[in-house]
């Protein structure tokens, strides 16, 4: 019999543990035993790296809120926290913080930890939001301590009155889990492969959206962005990598017909850093971010970034440094600093070099992860 603690953990989405989670579970698996809560109907395929070695139990939960199936997952994690003796619970995502902490409160787990990484109500109004962040604030008051991806966000959460900053805490320089610096990194044959795949020119300049296709992330003013771009520079590619989980439709009266065949839609790929490895800028002009990942894993594989001024993106990109921040949904800025960054390959390399540095120093994964134990470790103690 084993003598180490177990650890839940909860997330809505196995989407979420597979891209945020999987190297903190192998490295959790060392100290603690793991049970993974999730809703496993969804992308049930996206854990199988993970099912042979970890108990994963579907609890049913759901992303939007629906006060009948949310009661059901409230039941389905009693008895599940009920029986299996956990000591720490550690969630993500909002619906996942907010029944996992609250139940785990109630069945008196001793450690519970919830990582903020980033707030649906912040582009929200009336009801909505005020509901929304009497969400966050209660996910705060029922853990034992919360993590916050960025000091950018931590700060926006403190003068919002959500959090206490004396209960918070941010591991390092931010970020859920670092970056895996050897596997995202620079590789000039995918990055010929991936172009030749795509039918795209090895001296093309390649923009990169990574993420889901939701209307939040700005997905909308980057296309509109892109067609000015290649109003004014030939040889320019747009691909947009990532499922259409919002079901926006009618891409293609975005942009001119003549642009078609440069922008290239990519649905979900369990690889994401071949597509960075081939591209020359990464773009992120989101309204609304915790962190974003996509930043610094694109930076690892010597990529700028252009992103949004907004908490979050300001802690991933350094700007004039490792990239370029643009005013939220302003198309003319976002495209402009596009083709500033296309036209000059000494800066759009400068850089990424520079990116490239940032990640191995501040986010390597390795670190991270450590420095999340050691934290949870010290709560259990």
């Amino acid at each position: 019999m084993s003598n180490k603690e177990t650890m839940a953990i909860i997330a809505t989405s196995p989407l979420a543990i597979k891209f945020f989670l999987e190297f903190i579970i192998s490295e959790f698996e060392k100290k603690y035993s793991i049970i993974i809560m999730t809703n496993t109907s969804d992308n049930h395929d996206i854990l199988r790296t993970l099912t042979s070695r970890i108990k994963i139990i579907d609890i049913k939960i759901k992303r939007e809120i629906n006060l009948i199936s949310d009661i059901r997952t409230a039941f389905i994690l009693m008895k599940h926290l009920s029986t299996e003796n956990i000591s720490v619970v550690y969630s993500i995502t909002p619906k996942a913080g907010f029944i996992g902490i609250l139940v785990s409160k109630i069945m008196k787990v001793p450690v519970r930890i919830h990582n903020f990484t980033g707030q649906v109500w912040k582009t929200k109004k009336g009801l909505i939001k005020h509901v929304l962040k009497s969400i966050d604030r209660l996910i705060y008051l029922l853990s034992t301590r919360v993590i916050v991806d960025s000091h950018s966000q931590r700060e926006f959460l403190i003068n919002n009155n959500i959090i206490k900053r004396q209960k918070s805490i941010v591991i390092g320089d931010g970020s859920i889990s670092g970056v895996d610096i050897d596997l995202f990194s620079p590789n000039q044959h995918v990055k010929q492969e991936i172009r030749e795949q795509l039918k795209t020119k090895s001296d093309a300049i390649v923009f990169l959206y990574i993420g889901r296709l939701s209307l939040e992330k700005g997905i909308i003013e980057l296309i509109k962005a892109y067609s000015r771009v290649a109003d004014k520079i030939n040889n320019t590619s747009l691909w947009i990598v990532g499922p259409n989980e919002t079901k926006i439709n009618n891409f293609q009266q975005l942009y001119d017909i003549k642009y078609k065949d440069s922008i290239h839609f990519i649905p979900y790929t369990p690889t994401p850093e071949r597509y960075m490895m081939a591209a020359d800028i990464c773009c992120l002009p989101s309204h609304r971010e915790g962190f974003g990942s996509v930043i610094i894993e694109s930076a690892s594989c010597g990529v700028p970034a252009i992103g949004t001024k907004i908490y979050g993106l300001t802690d991933a990109i350094v700007h004039g440094v490792t990239g370029l921040l643009v005013e939220v949904k302003n198309i003319e800025d976002l495209s402009d600093n596009m083709i500033l960054l296309a036209e000059n390959s000494y800066l759009r390399k400068k850089m990424g070099k520079a990116a490239r540095r940032r990640v191995v120093e501040s986010f390597d994964q390795r670190i991270v992860v450590k420095r999340l134990i050691d934290f949870i470790d010290k709560e259990l103690r």
